[in-house]
């Protein structure tokens, strides 16, 4: 194995090869080398002596010890054992590096990323990088960092439905990457020839079908988009321009750029495990049935928030009765622990709905924390098909709400976890007790379209026109 002007040459048993690693059955299988002498030589310029050392002792003794490996290392092993078709070790190095050298992925995060989506077996990776995108979408788009971006990250960014920012601050994003990934284009546009513009169209290409030009304003597209109007197919800005010309336009598609979630105790990967629970994904420690945060069914629309709306049941009577299926988070006061409950129905004062008959209403106990929110969690489903919510009782004289049969009751700043008067949900969340609550929240539960965007205009003197962007 070589490499300039790292070089080592290592003698091994072609037999082990074949047996340990998919990559040299197959070479040596279909003579893609020559054998001298009895012997085989393969040489390897891309894979550095020191790396394919450590692979070796995994192929010949079945251990690999990662803690001994400078992070930097790591990468570069990660990369072999994915060349050389170890699956296994590709999958073992990923969750070693996101579990003990997370801090590490984020201090390199631009390096990094042009070396972790260029593969596609680094899913774990790449899931990761993800969620710091999404994380803190607008850093990236920085005007220091913005040149080293590679493309394949712009367009994955600017794709998702969940990359939140303002079309036009995308698209003006999106003109300074291509104006700096090459320096010679003057800034100043006033300077450019025919030749400049077509320069960064051509750069651009990809780009510009994944700008989304109807969710912005007519007069950010006069301003931002117009001055550029030379980078764009014709047939699309001509489409473009009639539809900002327009006096009426009129709307039925919810926005195409999702917002995150407006809560103080929960975070969007959160909600995403919520959202698995309430389609009755009952697996709670098995990831490959959960949603992820792209694609979470529901918006999470906040309803009432205790600090902020005042804790009593008048308040949650306000802003929660008749907003149709809602969920309830709470947070147990000096723990990290959240509590809480999905009502598929609704809240009512009606004393017809007192008792509210479904079975798909659940209760919840788990640990809020990095990564911990679904691995420690208790879900309590219905056992009958009653008593799903519960609102005529009072405790000390105040009005509460409650899952069950008082199974779980929020009065005041406070929880209580009651078993003694029925056993309606299963299994048990927590131990029966009184628990005072550092914040309350509830959240309706909002289905997004099946479609992705659309808009639709009226106009006064011609028919309906329907835009897919």
């Amino acid at each position: 194995m070589n490499s300039e002007p790292d070089i080592k040459t290592f003698k091994v048993h072609s037999a082990i090869l074949c047996a340990r690693c998919p990559y040299f059955q197959v070479a040596l299988s279909n003579n893609w080398i020559k054998k001298e002498n009895d012997k085989f030589t393969f040489t390897k310029p891309n894979i550095f002596p020191k790396t394919f050392n450590v692979i070796l002792i995994h192929l010949y003794g079945g251990i690999i010890d990662l803690n001994e490996q400078e992070s930097s290392d790591l990468i570069l092993l990660l990369e072999a054992s994915d060349e050389l078709c170890l699956s296994e070790l590709c999958e073992h190095i990923q969750d070693f590096i996101i579990t003990k050298r997370l801090v590490w992925l984020r201090e390199n995060f631009l390096s990094l990323a042009k070396i972790v989506y260029q593969h596609l077996t680094f899913d774990r990776l790449q899931k990761i990088f993800t969620e710091m995108i999404y994380e803190n979408p607008k850093d990236l788009f920085k005007l220091e960092t913005l040149s080293e971006l590679p493309e394949d990250i712009i367009l994955f960014l600017i794709s998702r439905d969940d990359f939140f920012i303002r079309e036009v601050q995308i698209w003006e994003q999106i003109i300074k990457w291509g104006i700096l990934k090459y320096p010679h284009l003057d800034p100043d546009i006033t300077y450019w020839t025919i030749k400049d513009f077509e320069t960064l169209k051509n750069r651009l290409r990809k780009s510009i079908p994944l700008i989304r030009f109807y969710q912005m304003s007519s007069k950010e597209f006069k301003e931002k988009v117009v001055p550029f109007k030379k980078i764009l197919p014709e047939i699309l800005y001509n489409n473009i321009s009639k539809f900002h010309s327009r006096w009426f336009k009129f709307s039925f598609r919810s926005s195409a750029r999702v917002k995150p979630i407006d809560s103080l105790i929960i975070n969007y990967k959160d909600a995403a495990v919520l959202a698995s629970w309430i389609d009755g994904k009952n697996k709670v420690n098995d990831r490959s049935v959960m949603y992820e945060f792209y694609n979470n069914p529901y918006n999470f629309k906040p309803l009432y928030r205790g600090s902020r709306d005042g804790f009593s049941y008048e308040m949650l009577k306000k802003h929660c009765y008749y907003k149709g299926p809602t969920i309830i988070v709470a947070k147990i006061e000096g723990k990290q622990e959240l509590i809480g409950g999905y009502n598929p129905i609704y809240w009512s004062a009606s004393k017809l709905a007192y008792f509210s008959q479904t079975k798909k209403g659940f209760i919840f106990s788990t640990e809020k924390g990095q990564d911990n929110f679904q691995e420690k969690a208790t879900v309590a489903r219905m056992k009958y098909n009653y008593y799903s919510q519960h609102t005529t009782y009072t405790y000390k004289g105040y009005p509460y709400l409650s899952f069950g049969y008082n199974n779980l009751s929020f009065i005041e700043r406070e929880c209580q976890v009651r078993w003694s008067y029925g056993y309606y949900f299963t299994p048990k969340i927590k131990d029966q007790g009184n628990y005072p609550l550092d914040e309350l929240e509830v959240f309706a539960l909002i289905p997004k379209s099946r479609f992705k965007y659309w808009k639709i205009n009226l106009l006064f003197y011609s028919n309906p026109i329907i835009y897919y962007n």
